[in-house]
């Protein structure tokens, strides 16, 4: 049985997390996030002194400011008609009164009013009505709202639609750009098509005087030699093979466990990066290899540490992959 203080400590952690999430969002988008994130660390650090109505209180309100801000964005830039639809009821009321329409109806109904706008700008119907709008008479601004577009305009309205690969582009994160949104006392989901720039961001993170420890299913001799990883750092080869100059590890979860253990026992500060998740998976069961990692997950957020794993998104289940980025914040980089 879970103890009320654990359970307690797990659901603000959680509450921590979407804000986190949030936040690299919004931040991506042009918002001013500095307030949110100086909230969400108080809520942070409240939560390590098991403060947790204080950690609670800042965290909620980190919540409310990210929201405020997407508020903000959504209603200060041009919208396109699947942005419309989402918009909660009363943004979209508010923008119908700026274009003089009629803010009473459903939902779709709003919508509806404002589709016609955006297809006569590009697809996209911005905050507000530019002067010409504003000088025309009001009468007849719904009657040429509500004007069927021509087939003309519906094409140029799916020719601006953005591409999927650009919508993947999305929220992606360079090095630096990552680098800023990891804190200790998180674990963090590395996504990147070959695992490269999780070894520059573990060699970055040394910098602030962390000790290291990786499981990498590369030779470390490269890892060392292409990354340039130096100082307090140990490097186990996740390998069924001998190899006397190597420190060397199998798939046994429970090794893994127990040099993990070992090595935070004996550093007060440290980062872990494990990249090889996939070999783990193919050679345990899903659930067991999700046990292992919240195991990890649990352990990090009670100490200083930082855990870090590297993720190939196309080599596992998109199912899968959800059920990872539900237990650790995912990032994912150019």
């Amino acid at each position: 049985m879970i103890d009320p203080e654990e359970m307690k400590f797990l659901k603000i952690m959680e509450i921590i997390k979407r804000a986190q999430n949030l936040i690299i969002k919004v931040r991506r988008e042009g918002g001013d996030t500095r307030k949110a994130v100086e909230l969400l660390s108080e809520a942070t650090y409240a939560l390590k002194l098991r403060d947790y109505d204080s950690a609670l209180a800042y965290a909620k309100q980190c919540t409310l400011e990210i929201i405020r801000i997407k508020k903000e964005l959504d209603l200060g830039r041009p919208l396109s008609v699947k942005e419309l639809e989402s918009l909660p009821k009363e943004e979209l009321r508010e923008l119908c009164r700026r274009w003089g329409l009629s803010p009473i109806g459903l939902k779709q109904e709003l919508v509806d009013r404002l589709a016609p706008i955006a297809r006569r700008y590009g697809g996209r119907i911005p905050p507000y009505p530019p002067p010409e709008e504003i000088e025309k008479k009001a009468e007849k601004l719904p009657e040429k709202v509500e004007e069927k577009p021509e087939k003309k305009e519906v094409r140029e309205e799916e020719e601006k639609k953005p591409s999927k690969k650009k919508e993947e582009e999305e929220g992606v994160l360079t090095v630096e750009e990552a680098l800023k949104h990891i804190s200790k006392g998180f674990s963090y989901l590395l996504e990147e098509r070959r695992p490269e720039k999780c070894f520059i961001i573990f060699r970055e993170l040394l910098k602030d005087n962390l000790s290291g420890l990786i499981f990498t299913r590369t030779n470390p001799k490269v890892i060392q030699k292409r990354y340039g990883i130096e100082g307090d750092v140990s490097i186990y080869w996740l390998t069924d093979q001998e190899d006397a100059g190597q420190l060397r590890v199998s798939h046994s979860l429970e090794t893994l466990i127990y040099h993990i253990e070992e090595f935070v026992n004996k550093h007060n500060e440290c980062v872990i990066l494990l990249d090889g998740l996939e070999y783990l998976l193919g050679n345990n069961t899903f659930n067991a290899v999700m046990r292992f990692l919240r195991r990890l997950v649990d352990r990090t957020s009670q100490q200083e540490n930082i855990f870090l794993v590297s993720l190939s998104p196309y080599t596992m289940e998109e199912r899968d992959v959800s059920l990872l980025e539900r237990e650790i914040i995912p990032l994912k980089l150019k």
